[in-house]
């Protein structure tokens, strides 16, 4: 994922959501004009542009040279505030926008910019409260509604109200390629993928040389089973930044969903070239190794991605179900199934793997109490009720094995394992 990039100061740029996260799109996108004019105007845009360049000692500089030629400007301690947050010293920031606050309590661009903040921090409350704010003062404040919309889609999960956030930002700035970027990922986000695409084509023409929206467009073409046009669009967006993660992993998923399965696992090795410490990266190898039969690479890419991230459930949950296959390291196996339910409890899938662990090391009763609890779990499919049906089959408990095999089929009539141990039955 990409992870969600904290920039306050309002001038930069325009937030890029791609569902789950935000990325800066470009800086010459927004215009903002401080209240200050002359020499302490210069030193900040100045400012702006070094920060832009990651150059943060001279950002800083011309920020506090901002404040010394006009005491009664606010931007500058955003600008520093800016700064320091890029420094990873959010205390140092806060200070600096509390600054900010007093020295302008009722401006939409302060309010904004504490808003974000609290975004950055992960304090969603308080974040929605200052950009609430911000719209209060200034509702036709573009980075304000763009900021509004970001937070609604990405940390809020109300992407119908993001969605009128981003209508306003839309007629505010009708060029703004980042309006039109959110406003179709919001539109996505509520599966009207038909509204969303035009939308996000119209957000690629806005800014050509920008893989984002070509990004964002891709993936809705994805999520639509779109697959030639989601694959451009991937393409697309690594012509214009090539080792662009997402573009790769999300590549790979579209070369995999349509049966390229090598073509899918050289994506994800360059994506994890380019990104040697994306946990997504790892864990998509790993996946791509295990489905190509390739089960000792596929552990090592699995151990990787958990030692970057210690919260993957679903890395622990295929560790645990190779372990359970080969019948082999059967101990580290059942901590891994709990750690995967642990961290994701509603997921019946996990709780299946732990009981078939539990049938890999000698304990039926124990399987059977696992493998009962998740097929009566919400979206329990039918693989479990065969894995059940297995088990119950290798106890001679042959009625209830026959029933488990006749509740798989029934979720799924195609299911051919289910057919087959169904057919064997019939013969004992």
């Amino acid at each position: 994922m990409i992870a969600w990039v904290p920039v306050l100061v309002a001038m930069l740029a325009s937030l890029v959501p791609l569902v789950a996260d935000a990325v800066i799109l470009r800086q010459d996108e927004l215009e903002y004009t401080v209240t200050s004019k002359g020499p302490a105007a210069e030193l900040f845009a100045s400012g702006v542009k070094a920060l832009g360049s990651q150059d943060l000692a001279a950002a800083e500089r011309f920020f506090r040279e901002a404040m010394q030629a006009d005491p009664k400007a606010f931007e500058p301690l955003i600008g520093v505030a800016d700064v320091a947050l890029v420094r990873k010293q959010p205390k140092e920031a806060w200070d600096w926008l509390q600054r900010a606050e007093r020295a302008a309590p009722d401006s939409a661009v302060v309010q904004d910019a504490i808003g974000r903040y609290r975004f950055a921090m992960r304090e969603f409350p308080a974040a929605e409260a200052a950009l609430r704010k911000a719209y209060s003062l200034d509702p036709d404040n573009l980075l304000v509604n763009l900021d509004l919309g970001d937070l609604l889609l990405n940390a809020l999960n109300e992407p119908a109200e993001a969605a009128v956030a981003y209508r306003r930002s839309v007629r505010l700035a009708p060029g703004h390629a980042g309006a039109h970027n959110g406003l179709g990922m919001a539109l996505a986000a509520q599966g009207k993928y038909d509204e969303a695409i035009p939308v996000l084509e119209r957000a690629v023409a806005l800014a050509p040389g920008n893989p984002l929206p070509q990004l964002s467009l891709a993936r809705v073409l994805q999520a639509k089973a779109d697959w030639p046009k989601a694959l451009a669009a991937y393409d697309a967006a690594l012509k214009a930044q090539p080792g662009l993660v997402p573009a790769l992993l999300g590549r790979g998923d579209v070369l995999t969903a349509t049966g390229d399965a090598k073509a899918g696992l050289a994506a994800y090795e360059q994506a994890v070239r380019a990104a040697p410490k994306s946990d997504e990266a790892h864990l998509k190898l790993g996946m791509a190794l295990q489905g190509l039969g390739r089960n000792a690479d596929a552990e090592r890419a699995y151990r990787e991605a958990v030692r970057i991230n210690p919260e993957l459930a679903l890395a622990y949950n295929n560790l645990a179900w190779m372990a359970a296959e080969r019948r082999d390291n059967l101990a580290e196996a059942q901590r891994w199934a709990q750690q995967a339910v642990g961290l994701a409890p509603g997921e019946p899938l996990f709780l299946d793997t732990l009981g078939w662990v539990q049938r890999a090391q000698g304990k039926p009763a124990d399987a059977v109490a696992t493998l009962r609890k998740a097929a009566g779990m919400d979206g329990a499919g039918p693989e479990i009720w065969y894995h059940l049906g297995v088990v119950y089959e290798e106890q001679s408990r042959l009625p209830e094995a026959d029933q488990a095999y006749r509740k798989a089929l029934n979720l799924d009539k195609q299911f051919a394992p289910a057919q087959r141990a169904l057919k064997e039955l019939g013969k004992r």
